[in-house]
């Protein structure tokens, strides 16, 4: 997109004098600025920079009509009038934006190869790839970006066919999930519409619908007289929506069953419990400047929602009541499972390779895994929910025809 910028007053300031928002909005999605214009005669031929680059203040009917796509006009309390000067001066009506429509437009309305796609970082965790992938199928995602953490079970293998049809974009990676989580976001921001980063003991359940990227696209729309996208605002955009977890234990099962992990795990920890407080994301990329697992870092003037409209300014999910979407975490699958899981390490910590024997494992390890056993079967296999139930023959049948 190519723009000529009309105004150099306070708002032209605000905005790109702002290294955040050139960065973000002007450099990564592509947009140039072919010139600068005012309707200030004594401002012609001033200097003003744009980041490192030098403009000079035109005016803007000496300016090559063709030479740009929209004229986005800095100034707010003046746009009316601008406008219709603009338009006056032979201008098309409709290449004529404010700067916040400018900026919606360049951040949400881009012709996006994906709706919707997942960011995962996995480790050693094949055997329930399969199942995570066709679930999310099933309920709008379109797209997968893996991050392969060194596994040594043949994740590539397992994910080729995935690979090959272009529903999954493999990387072999050696850095932390956080890490992979701003890699994807560097990369892959302009491909899809939102992007969620998650698990995959995760599973995005969509409770208003059968899809996710339409329970998020409601969620995403507001009132644009109402909240507009400023620097400094009282009221910020949603830039992400952030969703909280309902927790799943062991129901009971001592070793790895048979089947599906959404078949055969149907009890849950009761809210509110402490585990349940944390939250992640599907976000517009292209208004996040900086991913950490649980949380995201906005562009001035954007921020995370819940689904019920209140601010989520950390990781953690204040507002437990859920009825559009939520995330069933099954946090430690079987004793033998959360185990291994254990072994494994987190993706910000060390991993601990091919674990399995008691006896292998520090003795740091393993009263770890006590502790958290302990608390499982306490809390976590507190009340039977069949939410999943709808889900299981098709995401079997899913799996058997990707086979």
């Amino acid at each position: 997109m190519k723009i000529l910028l009309y105004g150099v007053g306070g708002q032209f300031r605000q905005y790109f004098y702002d290294e955040e928002f050139l960065k973000n909005v002007i450099q990564d999605i592509k947009i140039e600025i072919v010139g600068v214009c005012d309707g200030n005669k004594q401002l012609w031929g001033n200097e003003v920079f744009i980041g490192k680059k030098k403009f000079l203040i035109q005016d803007i009917s000496t300016v090559d009509k063709k030479g740009w796509d929209n004229i986005v006009v800095t100034s707010k309390e003046y746009y009316e009038v601008i406008k219709k000067e603009l338009i006056n001066g032979g201008c098309e009506k409709d290449s004529i934006l404010r700067i916040d429509e400018f900026v919606r437009k360049a951040l949400f309305d881009g012709d996006y190869k994906y709706k919707l796609s997942l960011v995962l970082m996995i480790r050693n965790e094949g055997e329930y790839i399969q199942e995570w992938i066709e679930y999310h199928r099933l309920v709008g995602v379109e797209h997968f970006y893996i991050y392969d953490n060194q596994s040594t079970d043949h994740l590539k293998e397992i994910l080729s066919g995935y690979i090959t049809k272009g529903i999954v974009t493999y990387l072999f990676w050696k850095g932390g999930q956080a890490e992979a989580y701003n890699h994807a976001l560097s990369h892959y921001k302009l491909e899809s519409k939102y992007m969620g980063f998650n698990d995959t003991d995760e599973f995005i359940i969509p409770l208003a619908g059968n899809n996710i990227f339409d329970v998020i696209e409601d969620l995403f729309r507001y009132d644009q007289e109402r909240f507009l996208p400023k620097l400094y605002p009282k009221e910020s955009v949603p830039g992400g929506i952030g969703i909280g977890w309902r927790i799943y234990g062991t129901s009971d099962h001592k070793t790895k069953p048979e089947g599906l992990v959404i078949e055969n795990y149907k009890y849950r920890a009761n809210e509110p419990i402490q585990e349940a407080c944390f939250l992640k994301t599907i976000a517009n990329p292209r208004t996040v400047v900086v991913c950490d697992i649980h949380c995201m870092h906005y562009l001035k003037g954007y921020e995370c929602i819940s689904e019920n409209g209140s601010s989520l300014p950390s990781g953690i999910f204040f507002d437990g009541h859920f009825e559009k979407i939520r995330i069933n975490h099954y946090w430690s699958r079987s004793e033998e499972e959360l185990y291994q899981k254990i072994c494994r390490g987190s993706g910000c910590g060390p991993y601990h390779r091919d674990i399995k024997e008691e006896e292998k494992m520090t003795e740091n390890l393993y009263e770890r895994f006590k502790e958290r056993l302990m608390r499982v079967r306490k809390y976590f296999n507190a009340e039977y929910d069949y939410i999943m139930e709808k889900y299981i023959e098709d995401v079997k049948t899913a799996i058997s025809q990707h086979k």
